[in-house]
């Protein structure tokens, strides 16, 4: 049965980033003897409105208050004060912009309610009971902010004002507000929770395109659920099947071959060529059916020596210019290696297989317990790294990328793989070479990661690194 409520409160939420920063502020004094009242644990926080209602609502029409399509926004720190409350013991007062105006009205029309926000909008920063207030708390907290220079020197109301959690720390003169939770406020602070977990505001269109700038806030469409606010909490993500997508690549590796093929032949090496699930590759293959499996060499492990001869394939994509690596949605019922191997051979013409190298995993070994602590598998085939991508539509997409080596070191490239929307020039070049190409940061970390990986192996005494001849 679902829950309704008569008194509540709309906090809206600053950056993850941000938060994490007020609280060392939110907590320089804590240690200082005072009273049991004085500096509880919070989460930093913007009040948009303390509701009282007569009769009780369902917390789905509650959540109606808030509107569907707002856009995640900006919020400016003001000044830093002093107040005469106990919720407003030292706050920061925030500059009251259009979106926060509108939002505040919005909230209480919807509820047919009268605001009862005292100094909307600010953000408190400590919460100091009137007893250690009456001996000079509030002013000692403030005063010590200014000697520990983490409040900006010149502060106008057009300059607003910034704060830092340590002169070693940026400044932050505000913050990207990502979320709106409702909460119930009843009793000691401790005791506060969070009723009806996140409501995720859209990205902001100014920040649509740019999407690894949202990897640090992954909370669009999903729901954490909050225990208390008193530090414990537990935090969950959750996507529905209809809003997220998962893909895969492959970070594509070779040894530079002694005698470099003609570029612009296609078809096998010498021997028997690639082949898919026991099919000869000499034409576009069908899309269920690009998984070459069966290694067409012997092959050996690798030396330290060999670095100078490690290769990575890089895509050239004709449209937009760009260097970028292989990869491509899941097919239904396919896994997500299969799904890593068909991307890297479609778009790169290579057919190829995992490449097993050492790395730190947190994945137990069949039938052990190997505790919660990353341990390295020597010969690990598993994706390397995961990407989220916030996509226009407000959905997430996951990258699981692996790494990978060619079946044969000496193959040619096989023509007609790509899909007909698909316009990638496929390039070997050396392996840091390749990270310097990717004009697009999230793969340049990608292929930096992949190729450090490599390397790392090739320098170990066992479980090096083998590659096909």
């Amino acid at each position: 049965m679902e829950a309704s409520l008569t008194k509540f409160n709309f906090w809206i939420m600053p950056s993850q980033k941000t938060a994490d920063e007020l609280k060392k502020i939110m907590t320089i004094r804590k240690d200082k003897p005072h009273s049991s009242m004085s500096y509880p644990s919070f989460e930093p926080h913007i009040t948009l409105a303390s509701i009282q209602l007569e009769a009780p609502l369902p917390l789905s029409t509650i959540r109606k208050a808030i509107p569907e399509a707002q856009r995640a926004f900006t919020v400016k720190f003001k000044s830093v004060d002093v107040g005469d409350h106990y919720f407003r013991s030292a706050y920061i007062s925030i500059a009251l912009g259009e979106t926060l105006k509108n939002l505040h009205e919005v909230v209480h029309e919807t509820l047919g309610t009268s605001p009862k926000t005292p100094k909307y909008p600010h953000m408190s920063l400590v919460y100091i009971s009137d007893e250690d207030a009456a001996d000079g708390e509030r002013e000692r907290y403030y005063d010590e902010l200014k000697e520990r220079q983490l409040i900006s020197d010149t502060t106008t109301e057009e300059e607003g004002v910034r704060l830092r959690a340590s002169p070693e720390s940026e400044w932050m003169e505000g913050s990207l507000a990502t979320e709106i939770w409702i909460t119930r406020c009843i009793g000691p602070v401790e005791t506060w929770e969070v009723v009806l977990g996140v409501i995720a505001l859209r990205p902001p269109p100014l920040l649509r395109g740019n999407y690894h700038h949202y990897y640090h806030h992954p909370v669009y469409l999903a729901i954490r659920i909050y225990k208390t606010m008193a530090g414990r909490a537990q935090h969950y993500l959750q996507f529905s099947s209809d809003n997220f997508t998962l893909a895969a690549g492959g970070v594509l590796f070779r040894l530079a071959p002694k005698d470099e093929p003609d570029p612009n032949t296609t078809g096998s090496s010498a021997g028997s060529p690639p082949t898919t699930n026991g099919n000869v590759i000499n034409e576009a293959p069908t899309q269920t059916n690009t998984t070459p499996t069966t290694p067409v060499s012997p092959r050996r492990q690798t030396h330290p020596s060999d670095m100078e001869d490690l290769q990575v394939c890089i895509l050239h994509h004709g449209r937009t210019g760009d260097f970028v690596l292989p990869k491509g949605r899941k097919d239904t019922n396919e896994s997500l290696e299969q799904a890593a191997i068909r991307e890297t051979y479609e778009e790169s013409g290579y057919a190829c297989e995992p490449l097993p190298c050492p790395m730190f995993t947190r994945a137990p070994n069949p039938g052990l317990y190997t505790g919660l602590k990353p341990h390295v598998e020597p010969t690990s085939t598993e994706p390397f790294t995961i990407t989220l991508k916030m996509q226009k539509d407000g959905s997430a997409k996951l990258i699981f990328w692996y790494l990978m080596r060619v079946v044969s070191n000496s193959a040619q490239r096989v023509a007609g793989t790509q899909m007909p929307n698909e316009d990638f020039e496929p390039e070997f070049v050396a392996a840091r070479e390749a990270i310097e190409k990717m004009t697009k940061p999230d793969y340049k970390s990608v292929i930096k990661l992949a190729v450090d990986l490599v390397e790392n192996g090739m320098t170990m005494t066992d479980h090096r690194p083998a590659f096909n001849l």
